[in-house]
């Protein structure tokens, strides 16, 4: 796990990637769940998110960082480390490997969306 301040520039523009995702659609800087709401939407299609949807363009480039990197950007916290003092909080880098585990067992990530993309939550 690599922390914000020991990020390469690849891994710190997933991670700008990601928060403008958030910003875009809720004003914040990193909502609760981010990583969690851009990989299903990567996963899926669906990118109703917040107040609107995820940027289609911005995606694609979550999804090829992430291939690129073979990892993926979450927000540690004390969720994840209750002794975690409040300075420490703050956006990590995880290896793919590591994210799969936490998000979806025995998962593989090709960068491909299922044939059901994009049919789901569509506005009528």
């Amino acid at each position: 796990m690599i922390c914000e301040q020991d990020m390469t520039d690849q891994q710190h523009k997933l991670y700008e990637l990601m928060s403008g995702i958030s910003e875009d659609c809720y004003c914040a800087g990193w909502y609760m769940g981010n990583e969690y709401h851009i990989w299903a939407a990567l996963q899926d299609g669906d990118r109703g998110y917040g107040m609107g949807e995820m940027d289609a363009e911005q995606l694609g480039k979550c999804r090829t960082l992430a291939l690129e990197l073979d990892g993926w950007v979450i927000w540690y916290d004390d969720n994840n480390d209750p002794e975690l003092p409040v300075e420490e909080w703050g956006p990590r880098f995880i290896p793919m490997a590591e994210w799969l585990k936490m998000v979806t067992p025995n998962v593989e990530f090709s960068g491909e969306r299922s044939e059901s993309a994009g049919t789901q939550g569509s506005a009528a």
